[in-house]
């Protein structure tokens, strides 16, 4: 089973964003695994913010077209309805190099967001989960 590398060597991408409320942590590792954990209020700013690190991460990969992505939502506290229509928009145009994306962790109204994103971008190979563990099986089958 693969997990994704969070720190050292076998990383081509770590990136953080911070601002008073909230903040945010990428990586994607040498296997074109990803992890995003997100930390208290998501904000507009904060969405911009992570579509630009979508971007650089997205070139640190190169071609690939089979990215795991795990996305960690256990400490967001709230998120900006708009947000899903920046993030389903930025979905829909790269999901062709997502092999699955993995949403986990999340209250009620963040995991709703999250759907909706999928929704907005057409996107069908997302799973949602309570834990780690179950997300990182899916993203491994």
């Amino acid at each position: 089973m693969l997990v994704p590398q969070e720190m050292g060597d076998d990383l081509l991408y770590e990136k953080e964003w911070r601002d008073a409320n909230g903040h945010f942590r990428m990586t994607v590792d040498k296997n074109n695994f990803g992890v995003t954990r997100f930390f208290g209020k998501g904000s507009m700013d904060g969405t911009r913010a992570f579509v630009v690190m979508l971007d650089e991460s997205d070139a640190a990969v190169g071609t690939a077209d089979d990215i795991r992505a795990m996305v960690d939502l256990r400490e967001l506290s709230g998120a900006p309805i708009r947000a899903q229509f920046i993030l389903g928009k930025w979905l829909m145009n790269h999901k062709h190099r997502f092999y699955r994306i993995g949403v986990f962790g999340g209250k009620p109204w963040e995991m709703k967001l999250a759907r909706a994103v999928a929704k907005i971008a057409r996107f069908k190979n997302i799973g949602f989960f309570g834990d780690e563990k179950s997300t990182l099986e899916y993203l491994n089958g």
